[in-house]
């Protein structure tokens, strides 16, 4: 399984508005790819079919290829989707 941890998106969109654009990217040394901005959170992973995206409060999401809803649990996002495969979600109201 991959996890990753990060700040709520409201953050993550703070602290990249620092910069021209406020959005932020994150690449890891193992491939893995994070965007996250005030509205959209964006993952991909190469290496599992299950992912766990860790957050600082629940949210709903909805999903912007496959149209599916989405909702964090304890404050974690949990999907299985085919490795490689990129989920692009957009933050609803809770």
């Amino acid at each position: 399984m991959s996890t990753v941890s990060i700040v709520s998106i409201a953050s993550i969109a703070s602290i990249a508005s620092i910069g021209t654009f406020p959005i932020c990217h994150v690449y890891t040394e193992n491939g893995t790819g994070i965007y996250g901005d005030s509205r959209f959170l964006c993952y991909q992973n190469p290496f599992s079919d299950e992912c766990e995206i860790k957050l600082t409060e629940d949210c709903k999401f909805e999903e912007l290829f496959d149209g599916g809803e989405y909702e964090s649990t304890g404050k974690v996002l949990k999907y299985k989707v085919p490795k490689g495969t990129t989920k692009m979600f957009l933050r609803k109201q809770k």
